[in-house]
């Protein structure tokens, strides 16, 4: 009686330990209003796509911007001011730069998160099949006077096949 228990210990634990091919459901949260859809993790390609959009802002390589934003792209800024594709959004960065470079502006820039997400499915999505990613960047700027500022921006870009479709700016300043 011993052995047959051991044997069904034994068995069990082997069963147990066995791999499987067993695929797990794709995890999902959340809601959109107005369509029947969930969201889940996005892909790495796409945060992939932030970092050298990213890299390519901060060295100033416009013509490299360029290839990552779709012809009819629409991108909103902090500011209000509202842009269409490559050209419009290179032109209003580089007079932004400027002005900072005329009032001697320096920052230290730091990317503080990024991750994607994605909708379950895409027929009722009005951009297509891809991947909304989310960046907070802080700019620590110190003026000529010496005086720190603090500014937050939350981005969020939309991205299918690797350019950008879709882009929101929003800054906080923070107080001292």
């Amino acid at each position: 009686m011993r052995k047959f228990f051991n044997l069904i210990i034994i068995t069990v634990i082997l069963v147990s330990c066995s791999t499987s091919t067993h695929e797990c459901p794709v995890q999902t949260n959340g809601s959109i209003n107005g369509v029947n859809q969930t969201v889940k993790m996005g892909s790495q390609a796409s945060v992939d796509v932030f970092h050298e959009l990213d890299s390519a802002w901060n060295s100033g390589d416009y013509d490299l911007i360029k290839t990552f934003i779709s012809a009819d792209a629409k991108m909103s800024f902090c500011d209000g001011f509202t842009v269409v594709g490559p050209d419009d959004f290179i032109n209003k960065i580089q007079k932004d730069a400027e002005l900072r470079n005329e009032q001697e502006l320096k920052f230290e820039r730091t990317t503080d998160y990024v991750f994607s997400l994605a909708v379950t499915e895409s027929k009722d999505n009005n951009f297509g099949v891809g991947d909304w990613v989310n960046a907070q960047i802080t700019k620590t700027y110190t003026d000529t006077d010496s005086e720190q500022r603090i500014e937050v921006y939350r981005e969020l870009f939309y991205i299918i096949d690797g350019q950008i479709v879709d882009w929101s700016q929003f800054k906080r300043i923070v107080l001292k």
